[in-house]
């Protein structure tokens, strides 16, 4: 699923830039749709994140992570999880990771159900950096030159 960080309208087919009018035609993000509330809620509170997977069985995936667009360090993280530093494009950002060593396909979908309960209850309890909309476009549009694509609903 791809989410644009402005309008937070989502698309589900291969569209690289938001097509909506009035949002101006800014790139898309992916992200994990089983992440959706998790990433939403990460955003509002500031803490813009990059990418994020949780984990896929089909694809023999046995993590789940987020990533970050800038260092975070967090106080307390979720049951398992981990915190690492990514070098982005020369910036530092975070990931915060959690490594599954199940052996069956049961085993794993219930460790990522449950890891998932324990990512979200975390989210909700984070204390928001910003929640200023202002704030929000800035970082996008200032900080990270946050790609605009060409609309071509905006004739």
């Amino acid at each position: 699923m791809k989410v644009c960080m402005i309008c937070e309208n989502e698309y589900y087919d291969e569209v690289k830039y938001c097509p909506i009018r009035n949002c101006g035609g800014w790139e898309l993000i992916d992200i994990d749709e089983n992440m959706n509330f998790v990433f939403r809620i990460l955003n509002e509170k500031g803490f813009y994140t990059k990418s994020c997977c949780s984990s896929h069985l089909y694809y023999n995936k046995r993590h789940i992570y987020i990533v970050f667009y800038k260092e975070h360090y967090f106080e307390e993280l979720p049951k398992g999880f981990s915190h690492g530093l990514l070098d982005i494009d020369g910036i530092q950002v975070s990931k915060i990771y959690k490594d599954f060593d199940e052996l069956t396909k049961d085993k794993l979908q219930i460790s990522i159900w449950k890891t998932l309960i324990d990512l979200l209850r975390w989210t909700v309890k984070l204390e928001p950096i910003s929640n200023d909309v202002e704030d929000y476009k800035e970082f996008f549009f200032d900080r990270l030159n946050f790609t605009k694509g060409e609309n071509t609903n905006s004739k």
